[in-house]
């Protein structure tokens, strides 16, 4: 505005000027966030809503060095105004907006936080499956080329009402490896839940494990059926150990606790004799030839393998049967030698044949000299030699007389007897002497007729 003045007094126009605002004045300013928290790299909207005023400047400050400068001519009532920004960094920043004229000034103020978010880069592994009271070990690993979340919190349910926590730091100089160790008290199956977060983001892992009670108490027996269908009993010897070659031995399996899933049965040397599920208890092995035998028996399962093995420790001996003993025929001048034969449908292991001529000579043995000296004594039998199948044997006997030929044969789980009788004559047989009366040159002048054939005539005794 301009004003001219002069007077009469003075020729001279004094002129005097003063600036009048016109500009309309700041009524109302509100700033609103689009969301106050937000990851890194990720836009924030600030937006500006005023109702009137002109000849406006706005300045934006982000709060990480960021400012921005607007001039607005005139606002309308409720005109909203908006910048966007991104922050690199985490942390928290204040957003100021400065809107002025020549009238006043607003200044509207929010607070955001920028965090690192939580990614998918977490793993989660453990040392399950394991056996009680082994403790669980759940290992939450982080790459060292990422960077972590900020201000983040894992929070682990154990699954049984168990529960853990740790605060992520939010920088390390190397790879992020945390071990949560946890203990259940019974066995199962556990989904082990993990979840990390902060106030923007979150992920959950999960893990399920296993935990399984220790095969303890593995015992194992030999029995065996004398008949089929017969009842089982336990090994013969005096410490029943021994079993026969000619039946087949039945195994019977028990485990006091613990989880199993098969059974292995097999030689000290890892070859496999048999194998079952953990329901199958019983199983039958044949041992054809004698000998000294150990059976090692384990249990198993997917968690703690093998057992520790149950040794059974046992023989098999071949039994004695069908034993017979005859004589062979002899001649009249014979008749103080006789010949006897032994035979044997199985002759046994280790057996000790004893013979006995009754004529009161020594015993005679054949066979095992170890199984003999378990029943007799040195001096009362002389040692024959090897017991062969059939056995052959020639005695001669000084008088005629009524024997008795014995044979006991026996081992540790047979024995068998057989007794033959026979009788020794004094003197060999002779033809007999034959007297005919009223002898007759004539067949046809015979006063009388008792038959019309020939008379054989002989003797034996």
């Amino acid at each position: 505005v301009a004003v001219n003045v002069k007077n009469r007094h003075h020729e001279q126009l004094v002129r005097k000027m003063a600036d009048v605002s016109s500009q309309q004045k700041l009524t109302a300013f509100k700033l609103d966030l689009s969301q106050s928290q937000v990851p890194t790299g990720a836009e924030v909207t600030a937006t500006a809503k005023m109702f009137g005023g002109s000849d406006l400047t706005m300045i934006w400050n982000f709060g990480d060095g960021n400012i921005e400068k607007q001039d607005v001519t005139t606002v309308h009532t409720g005109q909203k105004f908006r910048r966007t920004h991104k922050y690199a960094e985490a942390g928290i920043y204040i957003i100021q907006v400065n809107s002025s004229n020549l009238h006043g000034s607003f200044v509207a103020r929010r607070t955001v936080i920028v965090q690192r978010p939580v990614t998918e880069s977490w793993e989660v592994f453990s040392n399950a499956p394991v056996i009680l009271p082994e403790p669980v070990h759940l290992t939450l690993t982080y790459p060292k080329t990422a960077k972590l979340p900020t201000d983040a919190t894992v929070r682990v349910n154990f699954g049984d009402k168990q529960k853990d926590k740790w605060k992520v730091p939010n920088e390390v100089e190397d790879k992020v490896s945390q071990k949560f160790i946890h203990t259940y008290l019974k066995s199962g199956f556990y989904n082990i839940q993990v979840n990390i977060s902060n106030q923007i983001s979150y992920h959950v892992l999960t893990e399920r494990v296993e935990v399984a009670t220790r095969a303890q108490g593995l015992s194992a027996k030999i029995e065996f059926q004398r008949d089929e269908g017969g009842e089982f009993i336990g090994g013969l010897g005096s410490q029943g150990d021994i079993f026969l070659t000619t039946r087949p031995i039945t195994v019977f399996v028990k485990l006091a606790s613990g989880l199993v899933e098969n059974f292995f049965l097999e030689t000290k040397k890892g070859q496999s004799l048999a194998n079952g599920t953990a329901s199958q208890r019983k199983y039958t092995l044949t041992f054809a030839k004698p000998g000294q035998y150990d059976i090692f028996v384990f249990a198993w399962n997917h968690v703690q393998h093998r057992t520790d093995p149950y040794i059974l420790s046992f023989r098999t001996m071949e039994p004695i049967e069908g034993v017979d003993v005859y004589m062979n025929e002899t001649t009249p001048k014979d008749e103080y030698i006789r010949h006897f034969i032994i035979s044997a449908t199985l002759k046994g292991s280790d057996t000790c044949a004893v013979i006995d001529y009754g004529d009161g000579t020594s015993l005679k043995a054949f066979g095992s000299r170890s199984q003999c000296f378990s029943r007799y004594k040195p001096e009362d039998f002389e040692f024959g030699g090897e017991l062969t199948n059939p056995l052959y044997l020639t005695n001669i006997y000084e008088r005629g007389f009524d024997y008795a030929f014995t044979l006991v044969m026996f081992n540790e789980i047979s024995d068998e007897m057989r007794t033959f009788n026979f009788t020794v004559n004094n003197e060999p047989c002779k033809a007999p002497v034959v007297k005919i009366r009223n002898q007759v040159l004539d067949v046809n002048n015979a006063s009388f007729w008792y038959r019309n054939k020939a008379v054989e005539l002989y003797s034996f005794t």
